[in-house]
């Protein structure tokens, strides 16, 4: 009778060294990497607009959900985060909250791009008043 035990198999089994992570994963990080650097380029790295992003992508549910990220922002140097930073308060919220990290980098990237067009436009915005106010002010 021939053995068909797995565990007779001459082929080696993989290593589990290191953990597995498919390329899906390296490409959810690099756009989250992305999005972030991009939020740095236009100056909007403040604690403010991170959180504001935590609530667009459901991650701060509530105003106990904010006070207690801004309590893991303390650290923060002068109001502008790191990215490093961001994604240890991301961990530290998925731990508190019981939930998946790769959930909370899932709705950010989803809510990042629309969340960063956003503050685009707002920029635009007030770009194109401070514009006309200073034309107005020259003419008078």
């Amino acid at each position: 009778m021939e053995n068909t035990d797995a565990s007779s198999s001459k082929e080696p089994l993989p290593s589990t060294d290191e953990p597995a992570t498919s390329k899906d994963d390296k490409e959810k990080d690099t756009e989250m990497e992305e999005v972030f650097k991009r939020m740095e380029e236009h100056g909007n790295n403040t604690v403010d607009n991170l959180i504001k992003w935590m609530i667009e992508a459901k991650i701060v549910m509530d105003k106990a959900g904010e006070e207690a990220a801004r309590v893991l922002f303390e650290g923060a140097e002068k109001g502008k985060v790191k990215a490093e930073e961001f994604n240890e308060v991301l961990e530290r919220t998925a731990e508190q909250q019981s939930r998946d990290m790769d959930e909370f980098m899932q709705q950010l990237k989803t809510g990042g791009k629309k969340f960063l067009e956003a503050l685009k436009a707002g920029a635009k915005a007030f770009e194109e008043h401070m514009e006309k106010h200073k034309k107005e002010k020259e003419n008078n």
